[in-house]
């Protein structure tokens, strides 16, 4: 098994591949490729998508942890009128479109559940 961490910096997206099958984790593979534009663009994702498969073929792709920059990475408490979390997705960009310091199409945005079941408390990660 892998875990993929990947860093996103103002001028290169790098990615690691952790082997965990050892009793010790060991780096299985390392890329990075530049940013065409400040922060990358989803073409940039995607060639370091393909680099990463390219160092470890055969091996399917995990998900991956994912940390952004302080200055592009917006965190918000929501309650929305909605209790589960698919329907709660669906809805909660509404709710951010005109209230983060970013262009509404360029919001790339999640929602994680709040411990409280059924309270319609979410909380967003955005950038």
């Amino acid at each position: 098994m892998h875990t993929i961490g990947i860093s996103i910096s103002r001028d290169r997206i790098c990615a690691v591949a952790l082997e965990e099958s050892a009793p010790v984790r060991r780096v299985a593979a390392a890329v990075s490729t530049p940013c065409s534009e400040p922060f990358g663009t989803p073409g940039d994702a995607v060639a370091l998508s393909e680099a990463l498969r390219e160092a470890l073929p055969g091996i399917p792709l995990p998900g991956a942890v994912l940390t952004l920059p302080p200055p592009i990475t917006f965190l918000r408490p929501m309650t929305l009128p909605v209790t589960d979390l698919p329907r709660a997705r669906a809805i909660h960009l509404a709710e951010l479109e005109g209230n983060l310091p970013i262009e509404d199409e360029e919001i790339l945005s999640d929602l994680l559940p709040a411990p409280r079941e059924g309270s319609g408390l979410f909380f967003a990660v955005a950038a």
